[in-house]
């Protein structure tokens, strides 16, 4: 019988170190240098480094009985609750009906705030972890239903890099005011899905507001990355509520903008970075929408440097250089129109070559729809419907803006719809643009 070797107590196990994504991929051990390690650099792979990788699955299971379900309900029973009732904004034709029932659900009509918790917390609904464990089981969901049905809405281009899925997500994990933010944007929607349109205002939204205020006394805004994310998240539940509410908001996101000479240069890292860019593209349709003097003098004094948000896709997708270059014509040429009719007041009939070259172009853009941020080119959109003076271009804007509202389900295209509907109705009597800006107008972007 052959005795038990005896075991080399002088050579130790190598303890198992996680490297790099991309080393783990290819099943090798990683070197775990940083920025970019070795091996990683050898086959010319961008190394994503040896931070925590964040992802986002579709639905809130990968498997098992929860697998492919949008909202985590568990039981039959839970069907009744509001969660369920949540529309697929993909298929919603109509406006939402208000609840019928809202007993144990809202708090009296009287009182100004509403909190999730009432929908949430009063269902039969269990959450699931996502290893987030300091994190509490609801705003780990709207974290998660952020991630599904709103980010992907206001990207630019929403093909791989997603900055509000990649840049602020991961910062809301550390940052309690950016995840505040996003509870805020990701309630606003969800309340409008399940037939809460008349909600004005939650406690997670008031409680923002404050922690806001108080982070101002304490430290400049713009030298606040932080709170100048939170601030650029609530210009998002503006797009989604569609409220009236947009020019408080925007009124101090300019007031900071004024005092630093529209120069932010404070935000240096990459999520400071990408608000700064954010911020550009929402002056673009903010300053226009305040009123038409302000709009004038924005577009005259910023030329079509105010479209270089757009400039940011290219480092990501440089392969998509002609799609970015049809975008910013198509955006450039709203811009026209808008100053055209704002200064000029030229003859309807004079501009109707403009709106059917705007038509024409958009046809081809329509062909990356499956990639272009949904909400990217509904101001323009906007714009042009305005300006439209025949039958064929108003059916067809007016179409454009129905059609976005049942995929994104944001309320700001509906307030859209209105308006326009409104110009149409002073029989080219006054110019559109001077009608902009008027107590009621909604954030269109």
């Amino acid at each position: 019988m052959v005795p038990d070797r005896p075991r080399d107590k002088g050579r130790q196990k190598r303890p198992k170190v996680k490297g790099c994504y991309e080393c783990s991929r290819r099943r090798i051990d990683c070197d775990r240098e940083e920025p970019s390690c070795q091996k990683c650099r050898a086959k010319n792979i961008k190394c994503s480094g040896l931070g925590i990788r964040y992802r986002f699955n579709q639905g809130v299971a990968s498997r098992g009985k929860l697998s492919g379900k949008m909202l985590p309900i568990l039981h039959d029973e839970a069907q009744d609750s509001p969660l369920s009732k949540t529309k697929d904004v993909t298929s919603t034709t109509d406006k939402p009906e208000k609840a019928d029932q809202q007993d144990n659900l809202l708090v009296s009509a009287s009182q100004d705030a509403f909190s999730s918790s009432d929908i949430i917390g009063k269902s039969d609904a269990s959450f699931i972890a996502v290893g987030l464990d300091h994190i509490d089981p609801s705003t780990r969901f709207f974290l998660q239903y952020f991630s599904d049905n709103i980010a992907q809405v206001t990207a630019v281009i929403n093909l791989g890099f997603n900055g509000y899925r990649d840049l602020v997500l991961p910062q809301a994990e550390t940052d309690p005011l950016v995840r505040k933010a996003l509870v805020v944007v990701a309630e606003q929607h969800l309340f409008l899905q399940c037939g809460y349109p008349d909600l004005e205002r939650s406690r997670s939204y008031e409680s923002l507001i404050r922690d806001l205020i108080v982070r101002s006394n304490e430290c400049p805004p713009h030298q606040d990355v932080s709170a100048m994310t939170a601030l650029l998240l609530l210009h998002l539940r503006e797009m989604i509520s569609g409220s009236d509410g947009f020019k408080h908001i925007y009124g101090s996101l300019r007031s900071i903008l004024n005092v630093t000479g529209h120069s932010l240069d404070n935000l240096s890292s990459p999520v400071g970075e990408f608000v700064k860019i954010q911020i550009l593209r929402l002056c673009l349709f903010g300053e226009t929408l305040l009123g038409e003097a302000n709009g004038q003098e924005y577009l005259r004094a910023r030329g079509r440097s105010c479209l270089d948000f757009l400039e940011f896709g290219l480092r990501f997708h440089p392969e998509l250089q002609d799609l970015i270059n049809q975008l910013f014509e198509l955006l450039a040429l709203a811009c026209d129109i808008y100053i055209q009719r704002s200064k000029f007041n030229p003859p309807s009939a004079d501009t109707v070559h403009l709106v059917e070259r705007f038509k024409c172009a958009l046809q081809e853009v329509d062909l990356y729809t499956d990639i272009i941020g949904r909400h990217l080119l509904t101001w323009a959109y906007f714009v042009v419907a305005a300006e439209s003076s025949t039958q064929d271009h108003r059916e067809f804007f007016l179409e454009k803006l129905t059609s976005l509202h049942r995929t994104t389900g944001c309320w700001n295209v509906l307030k859209a719809v209105d308006q326009i509907q409104e110009i149409w109705a002073t029989q080219s009597s006054v110019r559109w643009t001077s009608l902009l800006g008027r107590p009621g107008q909604a954030l269109i972007m």
